[in-house]
């Protein structure tokens, strides 16, 4: 088996679990070992092609922001938002 194709399909099996996807408990996780998840995972994806690390890197920095975000009471379709956006919604914890 090609190695390019080995490594989507352990990069699709992966991605099935939110945790490998950038999405977790921001206010109980650990960010550091996030980054380090994030790195793996990138490392996964360059090995398929280039199109495939892009699309994931933006995905994974997509979600760790939106879980970092719920922790501060802000869900937003901006994730880079801090609750001062008309299209915001702020959480009560």
């Amino acid at each position: 088996m090609d190695k390019k194709i080995a490594f989507g399909i352990v990069l699709q099996e992966l991605i099935k679990c939110d945790l490998y996807c950038g999405k977790y408990d921001a206010k109980n996780g650990n960010e550091s070992f996030m980054n380090g998840v994030c790195c793996v995972m990138e490392a996964i994806a360059c090995r398929v092609n280039d199109e495939i690390y892009e699309a994931f890197s933006d995905m994974f920095l997509h979600n760790l922001l939106a879980s970092e975000n719920r922790t501060k009471g802000v869900t937003c379709a901006d994730v880079d938002c801090t609750g001062r956006c008309d299209s915001c919604e702020l959480v009560a914890f």
